[in-house]
């Protein structure tokens, strides 16, 4: 049985590693399995209190700042685990001078297979739904995560380590901070340094990324699918970020004169493109996009949203009504002022409907840009019938942008009408 509040497992798996298991400076974190005296390890848990708050423990050769003692180590900071302060996903950072420092999974043979830590600063993601090899230096370790049978299981180890994220005091709840008060104490080395103030949380554009270069991505939940493919919360796993990855089915449509891959993910790159053009506070962005090679699957990375419009008001079936009514008076406000700004930029996005507006707190973004193409009287049938324009429908007619307010005010209709709203009533 787990210790309440344990992370996971540090158990030696060569004489280095035991050393550093045996240890006294180390005895408070020291475990004995009871049915196996002999068998020494390390338990790594929410309940131990580290010397930087906001880390959960650190590795190193000086007291003062690490909770794992490495005594016969030359480097006075090694590594240190922590939790990603918006996803609670369990980080390994290696702040060695010598980068030696690393992660494995464990292959087949039962022996340690691809390295983890392959970016600079030197990172990576450690799932804990599987167990891994750690190595420091010459120590190795095999690091077993906290048992989660059940997804009840999980969530409630997800909660609380977003917990002690929100529990850490505010002064050290920023990594410059903290480098920079250990700095001024001459207690901080250079590498540590470099490596702590190269933490942050923001994205780089899809144009920041290097040709070639693509995300590495571990599928997490299925969020939706739909007619261009699946969509799915993804992490990234040099920086625990959380993506919706919506990977692309291509497919012949003749109706835009594709019967090929490469015609198609032409056409696809355009979208990219245009909501790019696009770019709106309340337009849904693509933050990366990978896969544009043929033979592979098109991956186009967004932020992940609470949910859609009709998620949000089934939710709120049983609110009073006036908490619904604020609720699609706001959201029809955003949408009228995204709706503006395409517009006069010549855009039409042709599929306005419930589905293809997500929130996230009080705000709403519209998103699926799959059928949007600059205004060019064109008369394909696109869209979804229930929420389309007349002119939509019988094809023959020119479309203009009043074809997006009519499928808003179709949207409108159903929320308040025989559709959305009165999900409160069954």
């Amino acid at each position: 049985m787990d210790e309440p509040g344990t992370v996971f497992y540090l158990i030696p798996e060569n004489e280095e590693a035991l050393e550093i298991v045996d240890h006294e400076a180390n005895s408070s974190r020291r475990r004995v399995d009871p049915s196996n005296v002999s068998r020494r390890f390390l338990r790594i848990g929410l309940d131990q209190p580290a010397k930087i708050p906001s880390r959960l423990v650190t590795f190193g050769r000086f007291h003062f700042t690490n909770d794992i003692i490495l005594h016969k180590f030359p480097n006075t900071d090694q590594c240190y685990f922590d939790f990603h302060p918006i996803t609670g996903e369990l980080l390994l950072h290696d702040i060695s001078k010598d980068d030696d420092t690393q992660l494995f999974k464990i292959g087949k043979d039962n022996k340690k297979a691809e390295e983890q830590i392959c970016t600079s600063p030197r990172r990576c993601v450690v799932l804990l739904d599987k167990e891994w090899i750690f190595e420091i230096d010459k120590a190795v370790f095999r690091l077993i995560p906290r048992r989660a049978a059940t997804d009840q299981d999980n969530a409630a180890f997800a909660s609380e380590r977003l917990a002690f994220v929100h529990q850490i005091p505010d002064e050290f709840r920023t990594f410059e901070w903290t480098i920079e008060r250990l700095d001024a104490m001459g207690i901080q080395s250079d590498r540590s340094t470099m490596t702590g103030k190269g933490y942050n949380l923001r994205r780089r554009h899809p144009d920041g990324l290097k040709p070639g270069e693509e995300l590495r991505c571990v599928e997490r939940a299925l969020l939706g699918s739909g007619g261009q493919g699946d969509v799915h919360r993804v992490v990234h796993l040099d920086t625990g970020d959380h993506y919706a990855q919506k990977t692309i089915r291509w497919r012949v449509m003749p109706e835009w004169g594709i019967y090929n891959e490469s015609d198609y993910k032409a056409r696809l790159l355009k979208e990219v493109n245009l909501v790019k053009k696009a770019a709106h506070p309340n337009i849904v962005p693509y933050l990366f996009h990978q896969g544009w090679e043929l033979g592979k699957k098109v991956k186009l990375f967004m932020p992940v949203y609470d949910g859609n419009l009709y998620t949000l008001l089934r939710h709120l079936r049983h609110t009073a009504p006036d908490v619904i009514h604020s609720t699609i008076e706001r959201m029809l406000h955003k949408m009228l002022l995204v709706l503006d700004h395409v517009h006069k930029q010549g855009i039409i996005h042709r599929d306005i409907k419930p589905a293809n507006i997500l929130f996230r707190g009080g705000d709403f973004f519209l998103t699926d840009f799959g059928v949007a193409k600059f205004v060019d009287k064109s008369v394909t049938l696109m869209g979804t019938e229930w929420y389309a324009a007349p002119e939509v429908l019988l094809q023959y007619a020119e479309q203009t942008p009043e074809v997006d307010i009519y499928s808003l005010g179709a949207t409108l209709v159903d929320c308040y009408g025989g559709g959305i709203a009165n999900f409160r009533h069954t």
